[in-house]
């Protein structure tokens, strides 16, 4: 690697102003160097009073990467262009504002399916209450047949006709799902024109995600890979959704209703502008209907039968730094929005959901990363706290499975 003259004098001048260095894992001419480096590759440039906190930062993370890699686990952090940066300057690259998904209200374009607001354990507690419905019908129903016995069809037979059609409906969805390939990666399907995009320090996930989602679901049904806009959604989609963050089910509306404009015609400048309506009335896609999907995992594996999905994960805790691997625990609170392309089984049987993100391809896993999909893990990152948005229609999931 080269540097400039003039950029190696200005780190050794600012390197030197650096008395102290807290102790750490490295030496203080190991963190020299590699900060030295670290800016290097980067390009990073500071203002004189800035350089020796930025480096404090930039020690602290390195010393966080070293130990978590030094212990054993299923996922390996790098250091990478976010290494400069606190928890606080990170989050400028998330941006999913996440409003209660109860308070939101299905559209012409926004459907909700069933159980769609429901967590795992309202969802548990959902099928006490129908089994204590269904005992209670079962024997109402008893009482009424007796009174009701030379009628062709009494109450009680008509409740025997439901559960048997509810049950063969149960059974035929099982039997689906016991056809579904053992892994789905749509983007090795659509192929590397889907290229990982990078959303900078704009809080503009929600628009990349929906984006993502749109282009993703234009390959597959069209075997043409489109670079559609993120920055119409930026301008256009309403005050509620800007760089300080917005909300996916605004982004998916807006598309499913008007579509979007290509890239090309309506580019990325990562910052919020003045809508250009007559730009973004020459849409190039169109998302169909969108639903909100259950949110746990058989919903997730149906939808994925049929195409990417738009969810909420957490990043505050390891996405930062993520390299490769499986991650077990990203965190309690949904921050960010990505794109849900797979799923899979890794070779030492580990189950894993593959999802796309939107900071650079040298981010992570050539801009993907892995998740552990366990059922004995609650909700994976977060990803079943929020809201989760598939192309109708979404296959319809079994209340409580």
């Amino acid at each position: 690697m080269f540097f400039s003259k003039t950029l190696l004098l200005a780190l050794a001048v600012a390197l030197a102003c650096v008395c102290t260095v807290e102790a750490g894992i490295f030496s203080t001419a190991q963190y020299k160097t590699f900060f030295t480096q670290f800016v290097g590759k980067y390009q990073k440039a500071y203002a004189a009073s800035a350089f020796a906190a930025k480096m404090l930062v930039f020690n602290a993370n390195l010393d966080a990467i070293t130990k978590h890699n030094q212990k054993k686990s299923s996922f390996k952090l790098a250091v990478n262009k976010f290494a400069d940066l606190t928890k606080a300057e990170f989050k400028l690259h998330l941006g999913l504002k996440t409003t209660d998904a109860k308070s939101i209200r299905p559209s012409a374009f926004l459907a909700f399916a069933e159980d769609a607001e429901l967590t795992n354990e309202e969802l548990t507690e959902k099928e006490k209450e129908k089994d204590k419905k269904k005992k209670a019908e079962e024997e109402a129903a008893k009482k009424k047949a007796e009174e009701d016995a030379k009628k062709k069809k009494t109450p009680y037979q008509e409740m025997i006709e439901r559960q048997k059609a509810a049950k063969a409906a149960e059974e035929a969805l099982a039997a689906k799902r016991a056809n579904y390939p053992k892994s789905i990666d749509w983007a090795e399907k659509i192929g590397p024109a889907w290229k990982i995009k990078n959303q900078g320090s704009c809080g503009s996930c929600w628009a990349f995600a929906v984006v993502g989602m749109t282009e993703a679901t234009h390959a597959i049904a069209s075997k043409s890979v489109l670079d559609l806009s993120e920055q119409e959604l930026l301008d256009c989609v309403g005050d509620d959704s800007t760089c300080a963050g917005g909300f996916i089910n605004q982004a998916a509306s807006y598309v499913a209703a008007g579509g979007v404009a290509a890239e090309g015609d309506y580019p990325y400048t990562k910052r919020r502008g003045t809508c250009n309506k007559a730009t973004a009335a020459r849409s190039a896609a169109k998302l169909p209907r969108v639903t909100a999907i259950a949110r746990h995992e058989p919903a997730y594996i149906d939808a994925l039968q049929e195409g990417v999905i738009t969810i909420g994960v957490s990043a505050e805790r390891t996405l930062q730094f993520y390299k490769e691997g499986i991650i077990d625990d990203c965190g309690p609170n949904v921050d960010h929005a990505v794109v849900l392309v797979g799923y899979g089984v890794s070779s030492t049987g580990t189950p894993f959901y593959k999802i796309r993100n939107s900071w650079g391809e040298t981010w992570g896993d050539k801009g993907y990363f892995y998740v552990n999909r366990n059922n004995s893990i609650r909700s994976p990152c977060a990803m079943y706290d929020y809201m989760s948005l598939a192309v109708a229609p979404a296959t319809a999931p079994v209340p409580g499975l």
